[in-house]
This record gives structure tokens, C-alpha cells and sequence, in this order.
């Protein structure tokens, strides 16, 4: 009877044992799923912000295509009243003296009333999807306005810039030094960019930039 108590007690233990590897194993095997599913779940993100950068930069490339097109029409009509051409989907003819300018100012109402629009679009589909997980505290609202002033006093600024130096003077610069500028107050303010790696592609990035903006300025003064 002993011998048959030892037998069911090793047996017992062999299959608690059994149980326990069994049950590492479910746990080991979960870790490993959720670590999948979360590093999924990030590179997933990241293609999502990646492709809305990407769209983000698309719109600011595009951002003054209309009226600088308006403006050009302008001025290409001053020179030869009979001009008529379509150029970026803006049909250029005789038709439209009196009805575009070369004054930059003219079109900042509507340039801002379409930014506007495309606004109030986006934070309303936001509230939309997002419903009471939307994330609005109303510590930003203040910094947001101020924001959006500062915005539009550089936007006007960026609308006599192009007819002062031409886009092709005026872009490159205008897209490059807010950058430079947001990277030093991040630097200094904000303690970015601590790792090593990260300061030598800022670095590199700036070796890149400030030469061009430059040459940029030094091509227009000479011209």
C-alpha cells in the first residue's frame, strides 16, 4: 500500500508538474502574441502618420498654386491684353482682366476662408469618429488661437514674399528656417534630441540646409 501511495503521489506530481510546463508554455506563447500584436500595431501607425506626412507636405507644397497662378495671369495680361491660356487647371484669358490682380493682399481672405473650412472639415470628422475619447482639454485652446495668429501674420508675410522674391526664391526659404528654428527652441526648451545618433542627423541636416538656403539668397541678390 505504501509503495502503491508513492506510485499515485509521483504520478500526481508528474502531472502537476505536466500541467505547470503546459500552462508556461500558454503564458510564454501569449507574451510572444501581444508582443507581435503590439509591435504590429506600432508599425501600422507609423505607416499611417508616415503617409499623412507625407499628405500634410503635399497640401503645403500646394498651398499657393491658385494664387500665384491668379497673380501670374495678372501680369501676363498687363503685358499682352490677347493672352489666353490654361495653365494648372486656370484658364488665363482675356475675359479675366479686371477680375485678377498682381496684389497678393487681394487673395488672403479667401486663401484663409478655404484654410478655414478645411479646419472646422477636420476637427468635426475628429469629434465624429473619436466621440467622448476625443481628446480637446481646454489648456490649449488659448495656445492654439495664439498659434493660429502667429500663423496667419507669417502667412501674409509668406504672400508678399512670393511677389518680392518670386516662390521659387521665397519657398525654399520659408519652408527651411521654421524648421531650423523648430528644431534649436526643442533642443534648448524641450530637451530633445538627446541620443547621439539623433544630434549627428540633426547636425547633418542643418549642414544640408543652411549652405542651400544661402545659395538660395545669394543667387537672388546677384540676379
Amino acid at each position: 500500500p505504501a509503495c502503491g501511495k508513492g506510485v499515485g503521489a509521483g504520478a500526481a506530481a508528474s502531472d502537476a508538474a505536466s500541467d505547470g510546463a503546459q500552462a508556461g508554455d500558454s503564458a510564454t506563447s501569449s507574451g510572444l502574441d501581444a508582443l507581435s500584436g503590439a509591435a504590429q500595431q506600432s508599425g501600422a501607425r507609423w505607416a499611417i502618420g508616415f503617409a499623412m506626412a507625407l499628405l500634410a507636405g503635399l497640401f503645403f507644397g500646394w498651398n499657393f498654386n491658385m494664387p500665384i497662378l491668379l497673380m501670374q495671369c495678372a501680369k501676363e495680361l498687363e503685358t499682352d491684353p490677347k493672352h489666353d491660356t490654361v495653365a494648372g487647371g486656370v484658364s488665363c484669358n482675356p475675359s479675366m482682366r479686371g477680375h485678377v490682380t498682381m496684389n497678393p493682399f487681394n487673395y488672403v481672405f479667401s486663401h484663409f476662408c478655404g484654410i478655414a473650412l478645411t479646419a472646422v472639415v477636420a476637427l468635426s470628422s475628429y469629434i465624429l469618429v473619436h466621440r467622448e475619447r476625443a481628446y480637446m482639454p481646454r489648456e490649449i485652446v488659448m495656445p492654439s488661437v495664439l498659434s493660429g495668429v502667429m500663423w496667419g501674420i507669417a502667412q501674409v508675410a509668406y504672400f508678399e514674399a512670393n511677389k518680392l522674391l518670386s516662390i521659387t526664391i521665397a519657398f525654399p526659404i520659408i519652408s527651411t528656417l521654421p524648421g531650423m528654428v523648430a528644431l534649436f527652441v526643442g533642443f534648448v526648451f524641450f530637451g530633445e534630441i538627446k541620443s547621439t545618433c539623433s544630434r549627428v542627423f540633426a547636425l547633418l541636416g542643418l549642414g544640408c540646409r543652411i549652405p542651400g538656403v544661402v545659395l538660395i539668397a545669394l543667387s537672388n541678390s546677384t540676379g
